[in-house]
Order: C-alpha cells, then sequence, then structure tokens
C-alpha cells in the first residue's frame, strides 16, 4: 500500500518498455480522477468490482487500461469473468477468500475447463514453483 506520489517515483524508475500496473479495490471517482493524471502508470487494475457499467467509468475516469480482478470459487466465478471481457484489457483470476483475494490459496482450476476468454488473461492465486506446471495444464 503505497501512495499515489510513491507508486508515480516507482513507475517512472521502470524501464519503458515495462508495463505498470497500479492495484486498487473499489476505487472512488476521486482516486480515478488522480490516478488518471499519472502518465507514468500503463494500467489500473481493479478488484472488488464486478458490475459492467461501474468499470466502463472507471477506465474512462482513469484513462488506463484496465486489468478486472475477479475472485474465483465457483464455475458462476468464471462465467461472470467471461461477462467482463468487453470492458476489461485482461481479466486476472484469484481464488477468493475473506472477500477478495491476496491469499496466497490455490482455487480450483479445473473450474476454467472449458472457459474461453476473448482476450488475455491472468491466473492468480496461490501459484508456487510446484504447482505452477500444473496451473498452466
Amino acid at each position: 500500500h503505497v501512495s499515489l506520489e510513491a507508486a508515480r517515483h516507482l513507475a517512472l524508475h521502470c524501464e519503458l518498455h515495462v508495463d505498470r500496473v497500479l492495484v486498487t479495490v473499489n476505487p472512488d471517482d476521486a482516486l480515478l480522477r488522480a490516478i488518471s493524471s499519472l502518465n507514468a502508470i500503463s494500467h489500473l487494475q481493479v478488484h472488488g468490482v464486478r458490475d459492467a457499467a461501474r468499470l466502463h467509468q472507471i477506465r474512462g475516469l482513469s484513462h488506463k487500461d484496465l486489468i478486472v480482478g475477479v475472485d474465483v470459487a465457483t464455475r458462476d466465478d468464471v462465467y461472470a469473468a467471461l461477462g467482463l471481457e468487453d470492458v476489461a484489457s485482461h481479466v486476472l483470476l484469484d481464488s477468493k477468500s475473506n472477500g477478495h483475494g491476496g491469499s496466497g490459496a490455490s482455487f480450483d482450476w479445473a473450474l476454467l475447463d472449458g472457459a474461453h476468454f476473448k482476450k488475455p488473461w491472468f491466473l492468480a492465486g496461490g501459484l508456487t514453483r510446484d504447482n505452477v506446471t500444473e496451473a498452466i495444464a
């Protein structure tokens, strides 16, 4: 958790070819307007928002490519993620725990069987050197 000024400072020290992602949870409009002025940030990652209309607003206010984090515990969560592809540049699938991901726990990757994403997506949640090959499969 860092201030926007610290995020800007960190992003300015990245190589130009590196995507610089600012991670937020349920950002309000004031924060989004502040983020829009951070030219060093290339992507905004949003967690806690599944409403497509609100995600369109977020993208419009932030002026950033949008990565939408979706917490997954059931097949319905995967379908919800598929439904957000029209507004997101990428979808990030994470394990659901205590309201948001970030716990380091894996979700049942078999829930993704048969899911066909149109856009690039990320898998998060409990990835380790011991299970990443299984996750890729």
